[in-house]
């Protein structure tokens, strides 16, 4: 087995695809927050430090994700209330916007853990899968100060949710490939704020194109509605689905 950066036989890393700090977001006081999947046969269990994956990369390589790493954390988590003010419109936020990001620091981030993802063996990763498109990804990580390749955007939105809904918007749902118009992106789950990360020679759509890391020098969150949205129905039914599978599994164990 060898190192998917550098490709040399040398001990391997335990990497994390979505760095550990958005995971440990998840924790509540001393609780250890639990992975769950609808997966047939699946059911949860106790995550500490999130998901890790030894196959990636080896201890010399990791430390190249450090830096872009930390910038994520930094824009996406730690320091995003204070780097984002809101757009208001009758007195109610439909945006957040910044000019104190680095868009092409945040956009090597994010292709970065696109990249990780792509070549990561575990379960929670297997959805993403960037085929052709996967060595042009790994140069994205291999040079990180030069110019992203057009195939690659990101548009960023984060939720608004009531103080009964705000813990679930902190999970951490699989990410999946999906459509937009005809141009092809991955869903990341990054707390509070997802990533839609293009990685297609087309465009987005026009309506979007206008949002994505570089159109503009502010970046924008658009605002999104968690208890009308898709994603807190998928994953309400990932959680009911995942505890049918925990008793289902109990009762084989009697």
């Amino acid at each position: 087995m060898t190192c998917r950066l550098c490709n040399l036989q040398l001990k391997f890393a335990k990497s994390h695809v979505i760095p550990e700090a958005f995971w440990r977001e998840l924790r509540d006081g001393k609780d250890v927050p639990l992975l769950v999947s609808s997966a047939e046969g699946s059911f949860p269990h106790r995550n500490p430090i999130g998901v890790y994956d030894q196959t990636i990369l080896c201890e010399v390589c990791e430390t190249a994700f450090n830096s872009m790493d930390d910038y994520g954390i930094k824009t996406l988590l730690k320091r995003r209330e204070m780097l984002f003010k809101p757009v208001l419109h009758e007195g109610e936020p439909v945006a957040w916007k910044s000019e104190e990001v680095d868009q092409h620091r945040l956009l090597v981030f994010l292709v970065g853990t696109l990249w990780r993802a792509s070549v990561s063996t575990h379960g929670f990763y297997q959805k993403v899968d960037l085929g052709p498109l996967e060595p042009l990804a790994r140069r994205v990580v291999m040079k990180q100060e030069a110019a992203v390749p057009g195939v690659f955007g990101a548009v960023l939105s984060q939720w608004r949710a009531n103080d009964e809904h705000r813990t679930l918007t902190k999970g951490l749902m699989d990410p999946f490939k999906e459509k937009w118009g005809e141009t092809t992106a991955y869903r990341f789950y990054f707390g509070e704020v997802v990533a839609y990360i293009k990685a297609d020679k087309r465009p987005f759509p026009e309506e979007f194109k206008k949002y994505s890391l570089g159109a503009d020098k502010s970046l924008t969150l658009i605002e999104r509605d968690f208890a009308k949205s898709k994603d807190f129905d998928a994953l309400r039914h990932t959680a009911i689905q995942s505890l049918l599978n925990h008793e289902a599994f109990k009762k084989t164990k009697k």
